[in-house]
């Protein structure tokens, strides 16, 4: 179902998906900690110290109150208007957002560039390489002239 978005949002507001939100407010264990935490388990001796370090910087993420939720196809009132494209697999929650007035995907975590080339973002950390392909996939079919990916930059359509 798509939910326009009220026009009004007071200066900071936390806005997330649905499926994000107990991990962001604290109602949950972050997921990024739970994974790094059993990686650690499995870390050759001379890495532990760095997983140790990651999962030290993880425990300090301070959760925060989230003022809106939000579902795939959601329409926001931003840059005359900004459809939330449901993009799973990095993480179970995450969101691209696709601008048409500027022919704009954002792809956040779910594509990089390597290369000039469209890559999952740091398959590593990806928490379902399934869903991560199809996202991305499903990002490369919108009728957008760019992508911009939180790694590697702009891809040019």
């Amino acid at each position: 179902m798509t939910q326009s978005i009220p026009l009004y949002f007071p200066m900071k507001v936390i806005v997330t998906s649905s499926i994000e939100t107990p991990y962001i407010s604290g109602a949950r264990k972050s997921l990024r900690l739970e994974q790094a935490e059993q990686l650690q388990k499995t870390l050759p001796p001379e890495q532990r110290a760095f997983g140790e370090a990651f999962c030290g910087l993880l425990r300090t993420v301070e959760p925060v109150q989230i003022d809106r939720r939000l579902c795939g196809d959601d329409l926001l009132p931003f840059c005359g208007g900004c459809q939330v494209i449901a993009t799973p697999g990095h993480t179970p929650g995450h969101i691209s957002l696709y601008l048409p007035g500027f022919d704009t995907v954002i792809s956040g975590d779910a594509m990089a560039l390597e290369n000039g080339k469209p890559i999952i973002a740091n398959p590593q950390f990806t928490l379902d390489m399934e869903e991560a392909i199809a996202s991305m996939e499903r990002l490369l079919s919108f009728p957008a002239k760019r992508m911009i990916c939180y790694h590697g930059g702009v891809l040019d359509l």
